[in-house]
């Protein structure tokens, strides 16, 4: 079977220091596989090393080619930056071709093609106008379409909706989904932003210090986290880690998880005694801070049905709801 992608022990190192440290994943074709970790996890550079951007050791393969000791422009790829790169003189159909132009397409099918997926990424009416024209949500489409246009073997996103508003982003997050249904081709989508990648990925890669520490559905990553680093870095409020010894138990586990959502507060019955110290109304949610004993958690409860603070509760969760990892922080299968 052929893959959109393929990465075999990939390390990579910049100003000294060994950003990636053996990465090896594949990627289905047609595949939308989003790359997920803090600032500094190594996300943009292995975008780039995908890309041809960044020097690595490792191999590299797109639709089945060794790409590893190609040039960029040789690797067949298409890449949008954060900045979206377009050119102020140029007219939004000007941009969406220049890469065709650069490689000898006659000017008619460039113009064809460009306005082909000018229409596919809901920008064909401003085709005219220059980038200063445009809101931050129509560069992105015109800097998707200029991707686009050039019907790559892989496309290369990196924080593609960075510099957009939280509402435009919302938006934009179910169209780059849709735009991937329509098209089907492999992208890898990089973001630091946990919503957005469980909202639109196919699987799911959170990269840590240069490691993968889980590669996954969105479903998977959220309901089976690998490590305590997946547990508390997806989820908001973050999952709630507890010593082993603590309220809840785990066979063989060191620490036990259990997100916000899973927490149970009532005013009787089984359970653990807490009380109340604080809480911050999100929307219709609150996230009550409460002390069980010498541990402190976080439960997601209805605003309108929140403790107030200093009220004594009992704390509960599903069995099936709690998470079991050992001294190294891996999961108690």
């Amino acid at each position: 079977m052929t893959h959109g992608l393929e990465l075999d022990g990939v390390r990579a190192a910049h100003g000294g220091a060994e950003t990636l440290r053996g990465i090896s994943l594949t990627a289905a074709k047609g595949e939308l596989l989003v790359l997920l970790g803090k600032s500094g996890a190594g996300k943009s550079t292995l975008l780039r090393v995908i890309a041809g951007l960044h020097p690595c050791s490792g191999a590299v393969r797109i639709a089945g080619r060794d790409v590893s000791s190609l040039t960029p422009g040789e690797r067949d790829v298409s890449m949008v930056f954060q900045s979206f790169a377009l050119f102020p003189h140029l007219t939004v159909l000007e941009n969406i071709g220049f890469g065709l132009r650069a490689r000898g397409v006659g000017r008619a099918e460039t113009r064809t093609r460009s306005a082909a997926a000018a229409e596919i990424v809901g920008c064909a009416e401003v085709l005219s106008r220059r980038p200063d024209q445009l809101s931050g949500g129509e560069r992105q489409r015109v800097a998707l379409a200029r991707a686009l246009v050039r019907e790559p073997a892989l496309f290369l996103l990196d924080e593609p909706m960075s510099n957009l508003d939280a509402s435009a982003r919302a938006r934009t997050r179910a169209e780059l989904r849709a735009l991937h249904d329509r098209v089907g081709a492999t992208t890898v989508h990089v973001t630091h932003d946990q919503t957005e990648a469980l909202a639109i990925a196919d699987r799911v890669a959170v990269l840590n210090d240069g490691r993968i520490e889980q590669l996954g559905t969105p479903d998977e990553v959220w309901r089976r986290p690998a490590t305590t680093f997946v547990a508390g870095f997806v989820g908001s409020p973050a999952m709630n880690l507890l010593p082993g010894d603590g309220p809840w138990r785990v066979s063989g586990a060191h620490q036990v998880g259990v997100r916000p959502e899973a927490v149970r507060l009532a005013s009787s019955g089984t359970g653990f005694a807490a009380y109340v110290t604080g809480a911050e109304v999100i929307g219709e949610d609150a996230w009550v801070r409460l002390r069980i004993g010498d541990h402190g958690i976080v439960a997601r409860v209805p605003a309108d049905s929140r403790p107030a603070a200093g009220a004594a509760v009992i704390a509960s969760a599903a069995e099936s709801d709690l998470h079991g990892f050992d001294a190294d922080g891996k999961r108690v299968p």
